[in-house]
């Protein structure tokens, strides 16, 4: 009898021991943007000498038709790219990063004033919505004047005072 409940005993604990195992998450190779779900992304800006410290979208302050940087996609691989969004960066989502590449030039005209430190009372902040929860729950940036921020389906990224915006930044998800 000590021997079957021995044997009972022992099976279920290599049983958990698996489980637990199998389940361990170290972060390196887990797709955390969900394949096939929607997401759109738009931005906002937020200075207290051009909007008065009201966070206006971006369209309103280039006074462009409402909508014009508001893009979507379906996320249909392990990546999904956002080509020469605001004619400045690439947005790339591979895996557990997101990164925005500076793509225009940094004296293009088209831009006045954009590629400076950025100073006291003004702020930018980009929004990806998605279609459906995703495999993270903390995002995490290792560039001083950058936070973000996911919720109910909405990851948030606000570039703050003394961020340095001729240089693109990244985060990590887990």
């Amino acid at each position: 009898m000590k021997f079957v409940f021995f044997q009972k005993a022992l099976l279920l604990f290599f049983l958990f021991l698996t489980i637990f195992a199998c389940n361990e998450d170290d972060g390196a190779d887990v797709q955390r943007i969900v394949i096939g779900s929607p997401i759109s992304i738009a931005c906002t800006y937020q200075s207290i000498s051009h909007t008065a410290n009201v966070e206006t979208d971006i369209e309103d302050v280039l006074m462009m038709p409402a909508g014009t940087f508001m893009l979507q996609a379906t996320v249909d691989e392990a990546q999904i790219e956002f080509t020469n969004y605001l004619n400045i960066y690439d947005i790339n989502f591979t895996g557990n990063d997101l990164d925005f590449t500076i793509v225009s030039n940094i004296s293009n005209p088209a831009i006045p004033d954009y590629f400076k430190v950025l100073e006291d009372g003004n702020s930018y902040r980009f929004y990806f919505t998605f279609g459906q929860p995703q495999l993270f729950s903390s995002v995490t940036s290792f560039d001083e004047g950058i936070e973000a921020d996911y919720f109910d389906r909405q990851l948030s990224i606000k570039i703050s005072a003394g961020y340095d915006l001729s240089k693109g930044f990244s985060l990590s998800f887990s």
